[in-house]
């Protein structure tokens, strides 16, 4: 139950909440980025 309780606080605050909208793109692009630059690598 408390890491439960952890995250619910972590994503029940304000700024969390639009956290992952432009936090996961910025994932996808630097995994992207590594997988380019190892392929021509």
């Amino acid at each position: 139950m408390e890491p439960d309780d952890e995250k619910n606080s972590l994503f029940s605050t304000g700024k969390p909440k639009s956290f992952p909208w432009f936090y996961i793109p910025v994932l996808v692009g630097v995994a992207v980025i590594v997988i380019l630059y190892k392929l021509f690598s």
